[in-house]
């Protein structure tokens, strides 16, 4: 009998014990409360609308919804049965379907939910922990990215549903909005971020990459021409010409060459490290340009 008492005792013990250790918060496991705490945190925020962009579907899929429907490219390969979403492209025949659409489509708006998730918790970030001229500029940042997404989906969709916060689940029956106000959405966020970006040349060579005043500037006369917006599109762009330091490169060749990144007629452009590129991330289709051998 006290043999047994004394197990019951141990395995009383033991549970106590373990009390503690069974409370604590997951380990390794970052979530929406725990996070967003400190500049860095809210740097990675940033970051990650960044790396939406580099989706492939994003911007790499450009040659297939441009290039393949003119007379710049063909699709190529062994026929209709060879990347059929590109040959309907081709052809003009792209059914509703096509996965096309639906990649490029969630890929601008995975990178919009990234820039609405930033700019709705890094106002939240502790004042102690961060620096307010970082603050303001990485929501600057996050604008941009929010801008240039919609820029980019207003031109090839039209109307499309305008979500300007972190994903609700009332989101799923968002409805469509209309031109005027996809547009209107822009202005208002690369206005805004004009106003706490880094000029081009105060972003340090470390920070290559990153969204400036100049890009938003640029961005933004960009909308006013695709509006019609003739008198603020000649103030913007004269501006943009003339107040960033941008100015035509020499050799066309070279612009886009192996360490030529930084040269002054690149306002924006998305980095990338060099390798690795997939349908995930990067661009892979220099691949495909090419004769189809084995070697």
């Amino acid at each position: 009998m006290m043999k047994k008492y004394n197990i019951l005792i141990g395995i009383a013990l033991l549970c106590f014990s373990c009390e503690d250790f069974l409370e604590k918060d997951p380990q390794g496991v970052l979530s929406l409360t725990t996070f967003y705490t400190n500049a860095e945190e809210a740097t990675f925020a940033v970051n990650a609308a960044y790396d939406g962009l580099q989706n492939y579907w994003v911007y790499g899929a450009m040659s297939i919804v441009e290039d393949v429907q003119s007379d710049d490219a063909l699709k190529g390969g062994g026929g209709a049965s060879d990347q059929p979403g590109m040959d309907q492209m081709q052809n003009f025949i792209a059914a509703p379907d096509n996965h096309i659409f639906s990649d490029k489509w969630q890929g601008y708006y995975r990178a919009i939910f990234r820039a609405n998730l930033a700019l709705e918790k890094i106002p939240e970030v502790p004042d102690e922990n961060i620096d307010e001229k970082l603050r303001s500029g990485l929501i600057g940042e996050a604008k941009f990215i929010r801008a240039l997404s919609y820029y980019d989906l207003v031109n090839r969709y039209g109307e499309v549903p305008l979500v300007m916060r972190a994903s609700h689940p009332d989101d799923e029956k968002i409805a469509k909005s209309g031109v005027e106000e996809i547009w209107a959405a822009i202005e208002q966020d690369l206005t805004e971020a004009m106003n706490t970006l880094t000029t081009p040349d105060e972003l340090p060579a470390s920070a290559l990459g990153r969204a400036t005043k100049g890009a938003a500037h640029a961005l933004l006369a960009k909308a006013y021409v695709y509006q019609g917006k003739w008198a603020e599109a000649d103030q913007a762009l004269t501006s943009v010409i003339n107040d960033y330091g941008y100015m035509l490169s020499d050799d066309f060749g070279s612009i886009f060459g192996v360490g030529n990144e930084d040269n002054p007629e690149i306002i924006f452009q998305i980095g990338f490290q060099t390798g690795g590129a997939s349908d995930a991330e990067g661009y892979n289709r220099n691949g495909w340009i090419a004769p189809r051998t084995s070697d």
